[in-house]
């Protein structure tokens, strides 16, 4: 059921340590625990660049063999920060915005994860601030980890009993009416009740004949 969790929280972890000091720059790649601007897609076009830059928190990369780098991440959105949820994560102490680079509280949600190439058109560059825009403290990025873990076990979860309630030879509630109920088990004869039930069919077949 958790097949994939291991590796995908392997891949949550920083090559190096994490910086408390923000790295910012305009042509540095993102990298495992780096904050980015991003048009990161959204959820119900996941093939386009979303409309609006935002925040987004890297937890994954990978270059693949043309050499174009991509991204998964945890988009990240300054509404509703005092409404964060079990699988959100904020930031919203000096240290932590300075090191990522937010100027207000942000909160990241570790369970809508999207991914996509890191290119010009999902780039953001506003306002002149770079598209790095910092790294994650040590005791954030660990909160991060516990979060994203929790969020891919319950995916997990959710997905092998939809799996398990779909699959075939389920019985559904509207099954179960139609089927007969079983008959108890029959004790064998013993050789005298065989005799009995012989000479009763005689009886019968001889009354017959007559």
């Amino acid at each position: 059921m958790f097949k994939n969790l291991k590796t995908r929280l392997t891949a949550l972890v920083a090559d190096e340590p994490i910086s408390t000091k923000p790295v910012i720059s305009h042509k540095r790649r993102p990298q495992v625990g780096d904050t980015v601007m991003a048009y990161a897609p959204d959820s119900d076009s996941p093939n386009k660049p979303g409309i609006m830059a935002r925040p987004c928190m890297v937890i994954w990369s990978k270059t693949d063999a043309s050499g174009q780098l991509h991204l998964q991440v945890a988009p990240g959105t300054f509404r509703n920060v005092d409404k964060a949820g079990p699988r959100d994560i904020v930031l919203s102490s000096k240290d932590s915005l300075d090191a990522t680079g937010m100027d207000r509280p942000v909160r990241f949600q570790m369970d809508r994860t999207v991914s996509f190439p890191w290119d010009e058109a999902h780039i953001a560059t506003t306002a002149g601030k770079p598209p790095v825009a910092g790294r994650m403290l040590n005791r954030d990025f660990e909160q991060a980890r516990t979060v994203y873990g929790r969020a891919l076990r319950a995916q997990e979860t959710k997905r092998s009993l939809r799996a398990v309630n779909s699959g075939p030879g389920i019985q559904q509630p509207d099954q179960v009416a139609s089927i007969s109920p079983m008959k108890p088990p029959q004790r064998p004869e013993t050789p005298q009740q065989s005799n009995i039930r012989q000479v009763a069919r005689e009886r019968r077949a001889a009354g017959d004949a007559r």
